[in-house]
């Protein structure tokens, strides 16, 4: 037998080994506990938002796919279902679109000739896909799966979120961030894609944080759900560099050849090449997905065929098509790169020179923005400048549409400028100098946008400033995904309904990047790390 003070010890000591085990097992049951509340929230605010509108349609959930009087895929869908809901022409909304997209997922059937811009559509088929294989490929469930599949997968996406931010060090009611969220809401309400983008992006950077080997399946997900989802693993890349300069120490006065291969060594025996691999993989088979788009689908259903459809061979073609994806976001990873060349400088003068350049350049972009359109009667040695000017903003501005990617541009904040002077001076015009659309109660709503405009743009500036630091995974997927919110186009900044939707993912990730602390993504990896 022991000796009494042993024994003693032991009947001591083992309750205080035994509480923090028990303690962290209960704070691990609360934090599941709020983040299952996140999603009943999410449900019931839903199912509050959504009831009424599917109450007056007599219980059909297809009256959420918005199919109107007149389209093309009319006939097809009320074939194989004859009590589709069906709604005014100026009530169609993008919701058919995935419909037609789940009716023919690879685009070799008859529905995809139906839409418009169908090479655009198909590119970001995971919401399609998942609808056709929760209805078994059987059409008349499908409109009913659309339904169930966002709204599912909204209540998902609260819990993740939730873990997300106790993963980031934050509490789990972070989760009512998306629950709530305006436009996450509006996209149920129009069948929309951006909630499989939500659920795949959170999904993906939980998995990631936590080295899990799903990680990979969930980033390609982001990149299928809709071209903004590419943000999330090339973000996470860029955060994953980030990271491995700032930990990485190499002697100063060191030859520059020897210094790289320091460098390189360190990366390979840290791993970071295997892990800028698997992130590579959204990306690469997303640009696969896209090759294939252009291959068999092509212009199908396109009534405004695009200069490189006819310019180019059909490779080159979808290599065009990539730019509008990757171009976007040239900006942000240069500035982060001179972000951390200016923390290497050690000279005062160089480093008072390269924040000189940058000042220079991003004064010249402002002006660039804020430069009015030169009227013709203008005279002058600076007009020539002016106009030159303004035809370089409006190229960049519209490039993505010559390549068939609509809803954004590359000049940040040019169609925002714009958008912001017509929507102060619509009220004031005669009402016969205005566009026939824009009569009526558009003109109140858009008129009403001028200050949401603003707020966007102001908290998507503030937010892209704030992530060049690159101090949480998150705020590299932000620094991503806020250029693009800051090159929206007019026709997306001035209808409540299409802001809403564009912006729902990245406002998401806005407010956890706002709210994770420095350093939240260089916690020590968990022993079972399998990434």
């Amino acid at each position: 037998m022991p000796p009494d003070g042993e024994l003693q010890r032991a009947v001591t000591d083992g309750p205080r080994v035994a509480k923090p085990e028990k303690a962290e097992a209960r704070a691990a049951e609360r934090r599941e506990r709020v983040a299952l509340c996140c999603s009943l929230i999410a449900l019931v605010v839903v199912c509050a938002a959504l009831a009424p509108r599917l109450a007056y349609a007599g219980w059909k959930p297809s009256v959420f796919v918005h199919l109107g009087e007149g389209q093309m895929i009319d006939s097809l869908a009320r074939t194989a279902t004859p009590d589709f809901v069906i709604v005014s022409t100026y009530a169609t909304y993008d919701g058919v679109v995935y419909y037609a997209l789940a009716r023919d997922p690879i685009g070799l059937g008859a529905a995809h000739h139906l839409v418009n811009f169908a090479a655009y559509r198909y590119d970001h088929p995971l919401y399609s896909w998942a609808v056709f294989l929760v209805s078994l490929g059987y059409a008349p469930w499908m409109p009913s799966a659309m339904f169930w599949l966002n709204l599912g997968l909204f209540a998902l996406t609260a819990y993740i979120v939730s873990l997300l931010a106790v993963q980031l060090g934050r509490s789990p009611w972070w989760g009512l961030l998306p629950a709530l969220s305006p436009g996450l809401l509006t996209a149920l309400f129009f069948d929309t894609t951006e909630v499989t983008l939500a659920a795949a992006a959170a999904l993906g950077v939980l998995l990631w944080l936590q080295r899990h080997r799903a990680a990979v399946p969930a980033l390609v997900a982001c990149c299928l759900a809709k071209e903004l989802g590419w943000a999330v693993p090339v973000g996470l890349g860029l955060f994953e560099v980030a990271r491995f300069l700032r930990e990485e120490r190499l002697p100063a006065g060191e030859m520059a050849a020897r210094r790289l291969d320091r460098l390189i060594a360190a990366a390979r025996s840290a791993g970071l090449g295997r892990r800028l691999a698997l992130l590579a993989a959204g990306p690469i088979l997303a640009s696969a997905w896209i090759a294939y788009v252009e291959i068999v689908v092509g212009t199908a259903g396109d009534p405004l065929p695009r200069p490189a459809q006819r310019l180019a061979p059909v490779l080159v073609r979808a290599l065009l098509r990539l730019i509008p994806a990757g171009g976007a976001w040239l900006l942000p990873l240069a500035a982060a790169a001179g972000g951390l060349l200016l923390r290497r400088v050690r000279s005062r003068g160089l480093r008072l020179g390269l924040w000189l350049a940058i000042a220079t350049a991003g004064l010249a972009a402002l002006l660039l923005v804020l430069l009015p359109p030169a009227p013709e009667q203008a005279r002058g040695p600076l007009q020539p400048a002016w106009a030159a000017g303004v035809a370089a903003r409006e190229a960049l501005a519209h490039a993505p549409a010559r390549f068939g990617i609509a809803g954004y541009n590359f000049f940040p904040l040019s169609d925002v400028w714009v958008s912001l002077r017509e929507e102060a001076s619509r009220g004031l015009r005669p009402l016969t100098a205005l566009p026939e659309a824009d009569r009526g109660p558009n003109l109140l709503l858009s008129m009403g946008m001028l200050p949401v405009t603003l707020a966007i743009a102001a908290a998507f500036s503030f937010g892209l400033l704030r992530a060049l630091r690159l101090r949480a995974p998150v705020q590299g997927i932000l620094l991503l995904m806020a250029l693009p919110m800051l090159g929206l186009p007019t026709n997306t900044l001035e209808y409540p309904e299409n802001l809403l939707r564009t912006t729902a993912v990245p406002l998401v990730f806005l407010g956890l990047s706002l709210i994770a602390p420095e350093g939240a993504g260089e916690m020590e990896e968990p022993p079972t790390s399998a990434v």
